[in-house]
């Protein structure tokens, strides 16, 4: 949904970026874990900016009034590099050799 809210000019391409790199980081931080034979689970953070993410959408695909877009797309934004951070400070010990 996002990929097609980028081609129609709803929400900026850098979000999008913005949300596929930290699923990357996160992604490979599971899978350096796992391959130790530890588990990571999802923290309070990456839950709020999915719900901030469905409300985005929600209120794009419904409404769409601009100040409220911006403050979610920023929201959005904001959610994303802050859980992404906080993910890979609370599972710094993965990248230790």
């Amino acid at each position: 949904i996002l990929i097609f809210l980028v081609d129609l000019k709803e929400i900026p391409s850098w979000l999008l970026v913005s949300i596929v790199w930290r699923d990357l980081v996160v992604s490979a931080t599971r899978i350096l874990a796992a391959s130790t034979g530890r588990i990571i689970a999802a923290n309070v953070f990456g839950k709020i900016k999915t719900v901030f993410q469905f409300v985005l959408v929600i209120w794009i695909l419904s409404w769409g009034f601009e100040p409220v877009t911006t403050f979610l797309v920023w929201s959005v934004f904001l959610l994303t590099v802050l859980s992404g951070v906080v993910y890979v400070y609370q599972n710094r010990s993965v990248f230790r050799t």
